[in-house]
């Protein structure tokens, strides 16, 4: 897949930070617990998605990104390991596969409905 420079540039901002996070709430989760560990990760995916919301400038949209992908690298990894725990055993794969779908389709359906609110008649 091929990226003009804005997208390389928008996805490089969350993406490495997505590593680290994931990296880190590993850790966070053996030290603090899985609770704990996932209601941080929420609230720094929710910080970073509100200062994206209200940035006035690409620097701090930048920062937003950076904050919310700290978030999500944590999310993730920390909601798939939980699904497929609470699972049953014979549809552990059918949980970590609508995770991991509804996850993607969620994005599209947000995009889809972004397009439509920006364009005159949805066009």
């Amino acid at each position: 897949m091929f990226f003009d420079g804005m997208d390389v540039n928008i996805y490089g901002a969350v993406m490495p930070h997505m590593l680290v996070g994931a990296l880190t709430a590993g850790n966070l989760t053996d030290w603090l617990g899985r609770r704990l560990t996932l209601v941080s990760s929420v609230t720094l995916f929710s910080i970073g998605s509100a200062i994206c919301a209200t940035a006035g400038g690409v620097g701090l949209f930048g920062c937003g990104r950076f904050i919310a992908g700290l978030g999500l690298g944590g999310l993730i990894p920390l909601c798939l390991a939980m699904a497929m725990e609470f699972a049953p055993p014979h549809r552990a794969a059918l949980t970590t596969g609508l995770l991991m779908t509804s996850y993607h389709a969620g994005e599209q359906r947000r995009a889809d409905w972004w397009c439509w609110v920006r364009l005159p008649g949805g066009q």
